[in-house]
């Protein structure tokens, strides 16, 4: 498991320099504070990754664009948000099986 850790927190640093180089400064601060939790062996870091994902205005339903009022280039927002959302559900994945295995 402690590989798995190592991938997530990996893959947490990478979203949060997408997020934040697009200006999406909402979402890189509450994941930053995940990636500070799991970096300090904080549990609770991957319950609050966890939460951001489903419901209305969540982690899922984001997208990068100049409309939305990020610094991306209309023609770079479709690559850009495919990144992000192969980031997002492979943190999910990661995640979740992370917290399966705390919980048992």
């Amino acid at each position: 498991m402690a590989n798995r850790k190592i991938q997530l927190i990996a893959l947490l640093r990478e979203t949060v320099e997408l997020l934040e180089a697009a200006n999406e400064r909402g979402w890189a601060f509450r994941l930053r504070g995940d990636l500070e939790r799991l970096e300090d062996d904080d549990g609770s870091g991957l319950d609050h990754l966890l939460s951001a994902y489903g419901g209305m205005g969540s982690l899922n339903d984001l997208y990068l664009c100049a409309m939305n009022g990020h610094k991306v280039r209309d023609a770079e927002a479709k690559t850009l948000n495919a990144r992000l959302n192969e980031l997002t559900s492979e943190m999910w994945q990661v995640a979740k099986e992370l917290s399966r295995a705390q919980h048992t």
